[in-house]
């Protein structure tokens, strides 16, 4: 879904490099002839190690650095274009907001230094607030909020334009549970009202519930890209078992978890097939084991960025076309 009028693509990257200088004489190469297309309506997460080049990619975009080669474009215009950056908004990994103002002030605050005034600022502040869930604290000091609470202001504060594309530096970093679920929900809100959203995170199982795409970085390339569904293997890599009743020794089983009835546990039996797995649960019968469950586990995104991310640190230099997944 795109709003009407709004481009297919919200943001483009055309062999876009980037060298940082160290020194008098060392350059650190941040972003090594990145190409990539964020489409209009997607939720897109760009995934790597510190110093893959995930926040780089973010600052060129909003023309906070410029690009050493490449070109690119936002929504329609060049990167960092002024005109394109009041359809944008951005939520860096450590927002600072000031710690004596409310909620409500601080939004008025940076809603005035986005050009709002009168009516329409207060009408942007209440769609911020509402947006996020703030109603409960719009009259609270920030620095007596907890970091979930902060993250939302934060987020307010990035939708007090009314952006098109919304660019998330970590949102659900240092997050409990509850504020994650809150925030999760509140990303795929805006991406059904036909926004875009490109975020970073290395809460990887969040990524795996959020994001229509991953594009996956290292040392400044991109070395995968596409939907979960076309890079995660289909492969059965084994199965989970849940058991009531004493469990006999199983070769190779590992403990995932274990009920708060010592008599219940789930138990990952890697490396078998189906046979295998028949030949297992005839001995747990006869052995007067009860089997509540059963269930093949396939690769998930951890296993898939461990897996890449290994593969091409042990690699020889190839072409990145040679290694990426379609979309």
């Amino acid at each position: 879904m795109t709003r009407t009028g709004e481009p297919d693509c919200a943001l483009r990257y055309e062999g876009i490099s980037k060298i940082f200088r160290a020194g008098l004489r060392r350059r650190v190469p941040a972003l090594r002839g990145v190409s990539l297309e964020v489409r209009a309506g997607e939720i897109l997460a760009l995934l790597g190690h510190n110093g893959a080049g995930k926040t780089t990619l973010v600052k060129l975009a909003l023309g906070l650095l410029r690009p050493t080669g490449g070109t690119g474009s936002l929504l329609g215009r060049p990167l960092g274009d002024r005109a394109a950056r009041r359809s944008v908004g951005f939520q860096p990994e450590q927002p600072y907001l000031y710690p004596f103002l409310t909620v409500r002030e601080t939004l008025r605050f940076l809603g005035e230094l986005s050009g709002f005034s009168g009516a329409r600022l207060r009408g942007r502040m209440a769609d911020a607030v509402e947006g996020c869930g703030l109603a409960e604290v719009v009259d609270r000091p920030v620095r007596r909020l907890s970091r979930g609470w902060q993250q939302r202001v934060a987020l307010a504060t990035a939708l007090l334009p009314d952006p098109r594309l919304l660019l998330l530096d970590e949102p659900l970093g240092g997050l409990d549970p509850d504020a994650r679920f809150a925030l999760k929900e509140l990303i795929r809100r805006l991406r059904a009202e036909g926004r875009t959203v490109v975020f970073n995170s290395h809460v990887l199982p969040d990524v795996e519930q959020l994001a229509d795409r991953v594009v996956l970085l290292q040392r400044g390339r991109v070395i995968a890209e596409g939907r979960l569904e076309t890079l995660l293997s289909e492969e059965v890599q084994g199965f989970e078992i849940e058991v009531r009743g004493a469990l006999p020794g199983l070769p190779g089983a590992e403990a995932v978890w274990r009920h708060a009835d010592p008599a219940r546990s789930l138990w990952w039996l890697p490396g078998i097939d189906a046979g295998e797995l028949q030949r297992v649960l005839r001995g747990l019968i006869d052995a007067g084991v009860e089997v509540v469950g059963v269930a093949p586990r396939r690769e998930n995104l951890e296993a898939f960025f461990a897996r890449v991310t290994r593969a091409e640190a042990g690699a020889a230099v190839k072409p990145a076309s040679g290694r990426r997944a379609a979309g």
